[in-house]
């Protein structure tokens, strides 16, 4: 590092993803991970029943990977069939009950998906965002036809316990059901898709009641379970799976707690932010989440996690009634000014809603100047601070540094300047 030091530890890096929508879509799919469309760089095809090698979800989880139905899965496999597995790959293009699965499977619109005409899907192991994301962009069906298309995506979000995740499925468009081997005739009839997810041993499962159904599948861009049509969203936790009950109305659905589920808001539930225990402590934004997903409010059984938490910022969930302001970051000093070659100590600090947000990973670089490059990486204290220090070299000029991370997917940023002076120069006798 030229001789140069930085005083810290470390750090995992933040990528922030973005959403974007497909045509006149129910749903966004999640984009900003690289690639030509957003979907990452891993593809598989162009295939008819094709599938992608083994993909190491330790990138994105750590080395436990995902546990799913109590086993840590640290590979998975996306099939061009409208699924993923974990313990192999499967070209099986005619779909069967879920239930019957004896691989792993995730499965968001099992059909026979032929890209040969067009349509990409596309995968990727993100450890910033520690995200798997699958996305089915704009595929065909068998033999070879693209005259009706699909766009859907299937997401794995990690959670701040090694292991667990959430699992999103995102329908944008969804046009055929059925390839003409599976007894289809122009993308419909036949056997139809069908979706829903599975251990693998024949007795844990659990298979959306729209499979098997032309129709319904096709309304799946119009249904949901956590109230945003084309959205369904389950938590995996401990191994085990919550799905919330599945909501089949083409408009958001309005659901009142009971009173005996109601839990009582205190002011230590900050409704930005995941905590333990229901509810929350901003009466308008608890109504608004826990319409979408009564689990944010059971006070028997429920917890206001990541996926209650992310509802607060997202504009097509709650964004708009919980005027959570995310995260502020501050350094300081803000500028300084100093001799070349001397240490600069600055202090970090982020907070949420007015609260210090701890255990937050924070990327603070040297991003122009003459000490450009150096970088730490730390992870904020009980006060939501952090402390890095670097030693200058011997180059005068205007240092900017900046600190990064992403916290619960949101992204924060803050800057200041360093100016470095040569020392004054006298000559005795002048």
């Amino acid at each position: 590092m030229r001789g140069l030091v930085w005083v810290g530890s470390l750090f995992l890096a933040s990528l922030t993803s973005s959403i974007v929508a497909s045509e006149a879509s129910a749903v966004a799919l999640r984009t900003g991970f690289g690639g030509p469309a957003g979907y990452g760089t891993g593809t598989v095809g162009p295939t008819d029943d094709g599938s992608s090698s083994a993909i190491d979800l330790t990138v994105a989880f750590g080395p436990q990977g995902l546990n799913y139905f109590g086993t840590n899965k640290t590979q998975v496999f996306v099939n061009n069939n409208g699924n993923i597995t974990f313990d192999g790959s499967t070209g099986q293009y005619t779909p069967t009950g879920i239930s019957a699965a004896s691989n792993p499977i995730i499965a968001a619109f099992f059909a026979d998906v032929d890209t040969n005409m067009g349509g990409t899907v596309y995968f990727q192991a993100d450890a910033a965002t520690k995200t798997f994301v699958a996305t089915w962009d704009n595929v065909g069906y068998f033999r070879a036809h693209n005259d009706k298309t699909n766009s859907f995506q299937i997401v794995l979000l990690g959670q701040p316990t090694p292991g667990d995740f959430d699992i999103e499925i995102r329908y944008a468009s969804l046009q055929f059901t059925t390839g003409d081997a599976s007894g289809g005739t122009n993308g419909l009839g036949g056997t139809p898709a069908r979706a829903g997810y599975s251990a693998g041993n024949s007795m844990t499962f659990f298979e959306f009641p729209e499979s098997g159904d032309q129709n319904a599948m096709l309304d799946l861009v119009n249904r949901s379970n956590v109230g945003t049509a084309g959205l369904f969203i389950f938590r995996v936790r401990n191994g085990g799976i919550t799905p919330p009950p599945t909501f089949t109305s083409t408009v958001t659905p309005t659901i009142t707690p009971s009173p005996s589920s109601t839990p009582t808001p205190t002011p230590a539930s900050n409704c930005c932010a995941a905590h333990n225990g229901a509810g929350c402590d901003d009466n308008a934004c608890q109504a608004c989440v826990c319409a979408l997903d009564p689990f944010c409010c059971d006070a028997l059984a429920g917890d206001w996690d990541d996926t209650c938490a992310g509802k607060t910022t997202d504009p097509e969930m709650c964004g708009l009634q919980c005027l959570c302001t995310g995260v502020t970051c501050t350094v300081s000093p803000p500028s300084a000014t100093n001799p070349v070659g001397t240490r600069h100590d600055l202090t970090v600090e982020l907070t949420q809603s007015g609260k210090a947000v701890a255990g937050a990973d924070v990327h603070t670089e040297v991003t122009s100047g003459p000490n450009a490059g150096l970088f730490v990486d730390l992870i904020t204290g009980a006060d939501g601070r952090v402390f890095p220090s670097y030693i200058a070299g011997t180059m005068p000029g205007v240092d900017v540094i900046g600190a990064s991370g992403m916290i619960e997917r949101q992204a924060f940023a803050c800057t200041a300047t360093k100016e470095w002076l040569l020392p004054e120069c006298t000559i005795d006798p002048p």
